[in-house]
């Protein structure tokens, strides 16, 4: 996993001889770096990572969360500090015990008193979701990860695409598409509660049946999308 600094500006006007053709320049500079390498983790050299999602959870110190998942069954979690340029492994875990497809996250706002969450949600080739977390506000550098407090058997093998949307009634819509044609959606009741940076209780639990389209197309699903 590469960090990559892209600098973005406006291109400036040069004066190109009447007589020279020259294709419709870019109205944009666009100048790429690359910024930081993350460090090998993983015994087998072969491993691969399969998705990834980032937080930033400090924006003025240039903190960012990264949740990726790996070919090895393993969610790392790192902090990348991007004014020192160096990623931390901060938590890791193997839930899945199968290579894991997708990981996605959405922030949980705390009550009064209470810091932010994090969601992390992740599926895997052997068809099951699982909602894990990591304890702990936006601004904790120290993550204690836990094992996932929810999942369920979302379809038969590979879940290749997976999104999470906020409703307005806080309610968390989960869509689903998988290799075996089939889409899944599933509204979570998240209870969030907790003094500070402390968790003391996070409740996952379904709103209803899960709503399942067997063969919402005639083969693999490979995306999902929600229009705003």
């Amino acid at each position: 996993m590469r960090c990559w600094k892209l600098e973005v500006g406006l291109a400036q006007d040069e004066n190109i001889p009447d007589d020279v053709t020259m294709p419709t320049p870019s109205p944009l500079n666009i100048n790429c770096l690359e910024w930081a390498t993350c460090p090998l983790v993983s015994d087998a050299y072969e491993t691969r990572i399969m998705d990834t999602t980032i937080c930033v959870i400090d924006p003025i110190n240039g903190l960012h969360l990264i949740a990726a998942v790996y070919s090895d069954s393993v969610i790392r979690f790192w902090l990348f500090d991007e004014k020192i340029r160096e990623f931390v492994l901060v938590a890791d875990g193997a839930f899945h015990g199968k290579c894991i497809l997708q990981v996605k996250h959405a922030i949980v706002k705390g009550e009064e008193g209470t810091g932010d969450g994090i969601l992390v949600f992740t599926s895997a080739t052997d068809g099951n979701f699982l909602r894990s977390y990591e304890s702990g506000g936006l601004k904790t550098h120290q993550l204690e990860l836990a094992p996932p407090v929810y999942n369920y058997q979302a379809h038969l093998s590979g879940v290749n695409c997976l999104d999470v949307f906020q409703r307005h009634d806080d309610r968390y819509l989960v869509a689903t598409g998988g290799e075996d044609n089939a889409l899944a959606v599933a509204v979570l009741d998240v209870s969030w509660g907790g003094i500070g940076s402390e968790i003391l209780s996070l409740i996952v639990a379904p709103s209803g049946d899960i709503l399942k389209v067997p063969n919402a197309h005639a083969s693999s699903l490979q995306g999902i999308f929600e229009p705003n």
